[in-house]
């Protein structure tokens, strides 16, 4: 175990040496990164893991969020101008979004707030609405309860390196690992609770719009 911790402390630090090394150009390079990834539907919560491991807390949150954005608001013109077909075509096959593309119509703000509060991928969630043309400042404002799940993401990823550097340290620092280590469990316990009362209330907004009409 103490090995392991040292082989992989030796790692992150000469990883971090290349990241420093990189300048300005290195938290540039991660949100072209996290852009293209999104877009092709690499989950958020990965790329927000590898950006919390290599920038840390502060830097990986604005590159993070700036890519976030970024990503979203191409998905968004990509849905409205140029997949609208295939993705109304998708919709029209599958009950759950087609019940998503009702709802928007009774109360458009609140539910794309709660679709990015849900355990749902931002891309996908972003396609559908860019196909059901929703106006493009909501959909911004909408974006940015994104928020608490790239911020504790991050942090997780950050919590993972230094619990890393931690593994074969002395008392103290077996201590700080346990601190780190409850820190990282409180923080999915956040997620999944806010993610849990998200979906419910969309379910309950899906059930408001009521069933599709009849032909």
């Amino acid at each position: 175990m103490i090995a392991a911790g040292s082989e992989v402390s030796h790692h992150l630090d000469q990883l971090e040496t290349w990241i420093a090394g990189l300048g300005a150009t290195g938290p540039a390079l991660f949100v072209l990164l996290f852009v293209v990834g999104s877009t092709l539907l690499v989950p958020e919560s990965v790329l927000c893991l590898v950006g919390g491991a290599l920038f840390g807390v502060g830097e990986g949150f604005a590159a993070a969020l700036t890519g976030s954005l970024l990503a979203n608001t191409l998905q968004y013109f990509l849905a409205r101008h140029l997949l609208q077909g295939p993705i109304e075509r998708l919709v029209l096959a599958r009950p759950k979004a087609a019940a998503i593309r009702r709802a928007l119509g009774h109360d458009e703000l609140r539910l794309q707030v709660l679709l990015r509060l849900a355990p749902l991928n931002p891309a996908l969630v972003s396609y559908l609405l860019g196909a059901a043309g929703v106006a493009i400042r909501g959909f911004i404002v909408a974006c940015l309860a994104l928020i608490p799940h790239l911020a504790l993401e991050l942090w997780l990823g950050a919590a993972g390196v230094r619990l890393a550097r931690m593994a074969g340290g002395g008392s103290a620092g077996r201590t700080r690992d346990l601190l780190v280590a409850l820190g990282a469990l409180a923080a999915i316990a956040a997620v999944v609770v806010f993610s849990r009362i998200a979906r419910r209330a969309v379910q309950r907004a899906l059930d408001d719009a009521g069933p599709p009409p009849t032909p």
